[in-house]
């Protein structure tokens, strides 16, 4: 490292995250908006950085599949947890989002059939659209709207086949115990 010799004098300067080194004047450094490490930054990352940034902040959770240009580009990431694969902006994903499956948000129907078969199991319904999520029951065929995923995984049987049993249920008691 070189000595600092005043704020106008270029000095070595060393990132602690990267380990990258680099000459810079350290007035530079101080001002409101400073540039920083010109390997970390969002202007200065190729490919190799970015999988690699990927890497070190997911432990190896997300891999990078295509090619990184900028952050206004799309990448191809896989969630190695789900197998995933999506596409999204390097501005996004630095940014903290993740996997559309395994987060709020899944609109994709292969998405939405995959959680609810690991949450819940065996589906009950077909998906007809996802904007808002519009199922059909398998069984009596009747249709039901979720505003919200979640909805749909809360639903462990068609609400129209429940209350279909439930009236059976009711016709079938003696005459007695049947309401007035």
């Amino acid at each position: 490292m070189r000595p600092y010799t005043s704020t106008l004098n270029k000095a070595l300067i060393r990132h602690n995250v990267c380990g990258h080194e680099w000459m810079v004047m350290p007035s530079a450094m101080i001002m409101k908006n400073p540039k920083g490490c010109p390997v970390c930054s969002q202007h200065h990352v190729d490919t190799d950085i970015m999988r690699r940034r990927i890497n070190d902040q997911t432990s190896g959770e997300y891999e990078l599949l295509s090619e990184y240009r900028d952050q206004w580009s799309p990448i191809v990431v896989r969630h190695n947890t789900c197998g995933k694969e999506y596409e999204v902006l390097g501005k996004v994903w630095t940014a903290g989002h993740r996997c559309p499956r395994c987060n709020r948000g899944h609109q994709d129907p292969s998405d939405i059939l995959w959680h609810y078969h690991n949450k819940v199991g065996e589906p009950w319904f077909e998906i007809l659209s996802t904007g808002p999520i519009v199922l059909r029951c398998l069984e009596c065929h009747e249709e039901l709207i979720c505003d919200i995923p979640d909805a749909v995984y809360r639903r462990k049987e068609c609400p129209a086949c429940v209350g279909q049993r439930a009236e059976n249920k009711k016709e079938s008691l003696p005459h007695e115990y049947a309401e007035k």
